[in-house]
Order: C-alpha cells, then sequence, then structure tokens
C-alpha cells in the first residue's frame, strides 16, 4: 500500500481547520494542523510534508510572512494560499506554488493541494534552472522560475495552460503519444516565447513510475533543427 500523502494546513480559525482536515483525511491524506504561523513552520521542520495549505490572513505571521520562512526551512515543499482577495500582489504570489481564494468551490482547493501533491516528491537527477512537469492531458502542474522566464510567462500562467501552448510546433498530440508510450525522450525541441519569438532548447524528459512527467531543458545559443519530440 502506497504511504499516505502529508498535508499541512495552518489556518487561525479551528472550524475551518476541521473542515479541512475532515475533507482531505476523508481522501486518503494524512493531515497536520497549525493555529498560527510559526507553530506550521515548527510542524514543517519537524515532518515529511507534501504540501502546505495556508491561509493568508492571519494574526501575527502572515501567511506571505509564513510562506517565505517555509520557503527558507524546506524549499521545495508546495504551497497553496488560501486568501478571502480575488487577487494578490506579484510579490506574493511568486512565493507560492497556487493561491485559491475562499469564495471558489471546494474541489477548487482539492485539485490545486492534488495537482502540487504530484510534483512535490522531486526527482534530484532532474532538477535545473529550466524545469516543468506536465500531466496527462499535457498542461503544465509545475514550472521553474527559468522556465517562466525562458518563456515569457507567469507560474500561475504556465498552470493554466498546455505544452501546446508553447510549442512553435503545430501539433503536438502524435509526438506526445510516443513520448508516454516511451517514456523518455531527449533531443532539440522550439518553444514559442510570449512575444512569438522562437527559443530552440535541448531537453530529456521522462515519465516517471510514480506518474510524473518531467523535462529538463537548456536553451541553445543558436537555432538547431527541432527533433520530433515533446518538451514537457
Amino acid at each position: 500500500m502506497p504511504e499516505k500523502k502529508v498535508v499541512l494546513c495552518v489556518d487561525d480559525e479551528k472550524s475551518g481547520l476541521t473542515i479541512r482536515r475532515m475533507m482531505f483525511e476523508s481522501l486518503g491524506y494524512q493531515v497536520l494542523t497549525a493555529l498560527d504561523g510559526p507553530e506550521g513552520i515548527e510542524l514543517l521542520a519537524a515532518n515529511p510534508v507534501d504540501a502546505v495549505v495556508l491561509d493568508f490572513s492571519m494574526p501575527g505571521m502572515k501567511g506571505d510572512v509564513v510562506a517565505r520562512r517555509m520557503r527558507q526551512v524546506k524549499p521545495r515543499v508546495p504551497i497553496v494560499l488560501l486568501t478571502a482577495y480575488m487577487s494578490l500582489p506579484e510579490d506574493v504570489t511568486k512565493l507560492v506554488d497556487a493561491f485559491v481564494t475562499k469564495g471558489q468551490p471546494t474541489t477548487v482547493l482539492l485539485e490545486q493541494v492534488a495537482s502540487v501533491v504530484l510534483t512535490s516528491h522531486r526527482h534530484p537527477e532532474w532538477e535545473g534552472d529550466y524545469v516543468a512537469f506536465a500531466n496527462a492531458d499535457r498542461q503544465y502542474v509545475e514550472v521553474t522560475d527559468g522556465f517562466c522566464e525562458l518563456v515569457g510567462y507567469t507560474r500561475q500562467e504556465l498552470q493554466k495552460m498546455r505544452i501546446d501552448d508553447v510549442s512553435a510546433q503545430e501539433d503536438v498530440s502524435q509526438d506526445w503519444q510516443q513520448f508516454v508510450k516511451n517514456g523518455f525522450l531527449e533531443g532539440t525541441y522550439a518553444l514559442r516565447h510570449r512575444s512569438g519569438d522562437i527559443v530552440p532548447v535541448r531537453y530529456k524528459a521522462k515519465v516517471f513510475p510514480d506518474g510524473c512527467m518531467v523535462s529538463r531543458m537548456e536553451p541553445l545559443a543558436a537555432v538547431e533543427q527541432p527533433a520530433t519530440a515533446i518538451a514537457s
């Protein structure tokens, strides 16, 4: 039986924590709870955690401050920020992997946590400046800051986009099927920057047994003929 994924929920409202604990436990997660930022940081440091659900508006230490401290403790653990605001400043959203407004359906939070948990277990040999994770629908679920800069989109924008949206190749479906079937591809590929410019990269892409689909890329100084393969 696979190990339960651990979700740490941090919120100053007990009722909110109780509901989230019941909700995540009913889906098979192990849940840790904290009533304030300092307690949440201590729990993160002392326990294996796959994802954090963090309230933004808390007395004493607000969510953005807590997120910044958590990044210092365990920078690879994904954080989903809960907020009553419809939008947040960019310097706040850059600290987290996703944010969900409290007025959205519960399913939105569940889907975001499931998405970030998929990529919370990093594969060290695949770490780098230009790395992207995708799901079976070719939708980005996690990207590095370097990849964001490479294609000219923010992380939040890319997590709503598919590989097709940043590919210079018109139809990627056939090559994607080959990638999934083979489990591994490498070569050169052409991405399309937000500006419309072509960005040639050399890449290695792999489907891991745990379901992760990941690609590590390096930009090329000069345009090369792209191989028929997928940058995932």
